[in-house]
């Protein structure tokens, strides 16, 4: 609520934090290299010598590169809001994943560019250090708020519109956290219910009073907690308070809506009332797009061979291409073709029409355990999902990412349910919830609201999870 404070607050802290973890990956270095010459010590020479081919200046630009992963990483978790509604277990919470992620995505970044600083043991000095550092310093800042404002200083104080039980929830909630530093000076309604007490405060005037009670008073905020049939009388106060600067806030919550979450953003001039149902964060998902590029390039490099051998095998085990393109629905239905290896014979397409009786799926999905059209190599790399790997050529390119809703034909969209369409509201996957869940052993219906609930509480942290919950499925071959 504080935005103007928080902002500068937020650079001011951003700044700090950068220092920190630069210091943390400076230390780091020095301790790695002392580490490796002790070793080098005592297993050669059991003297002190000079470390060799050690110039701390060679890792400076690898310092500032990370330490601004670091903190775009936190900013993208949201890290630099306000603390004040946070708890300690909840800012180590907040911190610790901020960090995990960013250590993970930093150092397979290291990896592809072939720096010196490779190699767990540096990867588990900068993650202890760095996170003792990041730690160490909000707890610090957050007991020296919290200790502050339950004094009484740097508070600011409301007047709430309104005594319903929303206004009564709202009051509740600034009442029973001191260490926000929210005061609430009384509630304004009808001309009736003035002097009515409400859990220790006052209805202390009506809408007739509210020019001279915010003239005659310290308010720094005023919140109208109103019911919907009373925004026609809004303006009115609005302009009241605007007019001697007083910030006003108004509840988004004007629609009973299930899914979608208010926001407020501008287009120009228009000041408009968003109303999303898919994440929004930009930090967030500009660090998943990130970490989209890092990991499927890395693995495209990595498993190359593998990438050849299985295309060789393919090519001279069955007649038809190496790979098999298809019409598959992104985000929004936008269409693209997705790329796998090819398990299945050539008129595949063909066939499927003949063997629809056979679908063991339920919805508009075609699935058959023992697929007929499948060759024998094919079986095996369908088991093990090797035939999806050329799809990190799909991410690279930006149709899909790592981790999200499989993909659907356009043929199948066609018959969802409408409520089923909002699994294309995001960037569809190589893996997901379903993926690791069981795959064909879950019923379509499970499966979309496998990808709602994804959708829904989608972060950072839930698509590093699926990543390594995935390596387990794939391995067993489970449901494939």
């Amino acid at each position: 609520m504080l935005q103007e404070q928080a902002k500068i607050f937020g650079w001011l802290h951003m700044l700090l934090e950068f220092f920190l973890v630069s210091l943390a990956f400076a230390i780091s270095i020095e301790l790695r290299h002392s580490f490796f010459m002790a070793d080098v010590v005592y297993r050669f020479t059991h003297i002190i010598i000079h470390r060799p081919d050690y110039h701390f200046e060679a890792y400076i630009s690898y310092i500032l590169m990370g330490a601004i992963y670091w903190v775009l990483t936190l900013k993208s978790f949201g890290a630099y809001q306000s603390m004040r509604q946070l708890s300690y277990a909840q800012l180590a919470w907040l911190v610790s994943k901020s960090v995990m992620v960013a250590s993970l995505v930093y150092s397979t970044i290291l990896v592809l560019v072939n720096a010196k600083l490779t190699g767990r043991g540096f990867v588990i000095l900068v993650l202890g250090i760095g996170l003792s550092l990041l730690l160490t310093e909000r707890f610090i800042l957050l007991f020296a708020f919290h200790a502050i404002r339950k004094k009484g200083y740097n508070y600011r104080q409301f007047l709430i519109v309104g005594s319903g039980p929303r206004a009564v929830a709202f009051a509740n909630l600034l009442q029973s956290h001191q260490e926000w530093g929210f005061k609430l000076l009384g509630f304004i309604d009808e001309s009736e219910r003035v002097g009515k007490e409400i859990n220790g405060k006052k209805v202390i005037g009506s809408f007739a009073d509210m020019e001279s009670i915010i003239d005659n008073n310290i308010v720094d905020e005023v919140v109208f907690c109103m019911p919907r049939k009373w925004l026609d009388k809004v303006e009115k106060y609005v302009l009241i308070c605007e007019e001697v600067g007083v910030k006003v806030h108004l509840p988004l919550d004007l629609f009973n809506t299930a899914i979608a979450k208010p926001r407020l953003s501008k287009l120009e001039d228009f000041p408009l009332l968003s109303l999303e149902s898919t994440p929004s964060h930009a930090w967030a998902l500009f660090v998943k797009r990130g970490m989209d590029i890092a990991i499927s390039a890395g693995l495209l490099i990595i498993i190359s061979p593998v990438l050849l051998l299985i295309a060789l095998l393919v090519k001279f085990t069955s007649p038809g291409p190496v790979f098999f393109g298809q019409e598959r629905c992104g985000t929004n239905c936008r269409k693209f073709t997705m790329w796998k290896f090819r398990t299945m014979i050539k008129n595949a397409d063909e066939l499927k029409a003949k063997l629809s009786k056979l679908n063991e799926m339920s919805g508009p999905v075609f699935k058959i355990k023992n697929d007929p059209r499948l060759t024998p190599l094919g079986r095996f790399l369908r088991k093990f999902s090797l035939d999806e790997l050329p799809q990190f050529l799909n991410v690279l390119k930006g149709d899909m990412s790592i981790v999200g809703p499989r993909p659907p034909i356009p043929s199948e969209v066609k018959g969802y349910d409408r409520w089923q369409r909002r699994r294309l509201s995001m960037r569809p996957g190589i893996t997901c919830l379903w993926q690791v869940g069981g795959r064909n052993k879950i019923c379509f219906k499970d499966w979309v609201k496998l990808d709602l609930e994804y959708i829904d509480n989608w972060c950072l942290a839930m698509d590093v999870i699926i990543i390594f919950k995935t390596i387990p499925a794939v391995l067993k071959g489970s449901g494939a």
